[in-house]
């Protein structure tokens, strides 16, 4: 298997992976919104404690900044969470590894770029890994359905 190229994934390999990189957005989500909320209240303080000569710029910065990162953050998680749910329900899609992305496909194998995700180098090593022994698995049990011309039975 190549490592840089594409690499066809089944469908109940992508599910799992779906929910830990989901489940990473929501978490970055939750931080980011805590800071935001964060510099919100330092700013509302600001402005009930400190004289009129103070400078709300730098509060309002780090507001949006933290505000924008969550916004992405829970639209990522959403998009995840719906690519889980199209692996596990959707019989005719298909999947590849290409990269650091995971690719979605339909049935006429167009792309599906909101189903489509990155994941981390951890997740793409598992999940060719999963590749690998599904391959030699299925090696295994090819080799032992055959039976010898020796072994086979004589018929009376």
């Amino acid at each position: 298997m190549a490592h840089n190229g594409s690499v066809s994934l089944p469908r109940a390999a992508i599910a799992p992976v779906a929910v830990v990189v989901a489940r990473r957005a929501k978490i970055v989500a939750i931080i980011t919104a805590i800071c935001c909320l964060t510099f919100i209240a330092f700013g509302i303080s600001q402005v009930i404690n400190d004289p009129p000569t103070r400078n709300d710029v730098a509060c309002g910065f780090w507001v949006v900044v933290f505000g924008v990162s969550c916004v992405l953050a829970v639209l990522r998680a959403k998009r995840v969470t719906a690519a889980a749910k199209r692996a596990a329900s959707e019989i005719g899609s298909t999947w590849t590894l290409v990269g650091n992305l995971v690719v979605a496909a339909d049935d006429r194998n167009q792309p599906l770029p909101e189903h489509s995700f990155k994941i981390t180098r951890g997740l793409r090593k598992l999940l060719l890994s999963d590749q690998t022994q599904a391959a030699s698995r299925s090696a295994q049990d090819s080799s032992a359905s055959t039976i010898e011309p020796s072994r086979m039975p004589r018929s009376a």
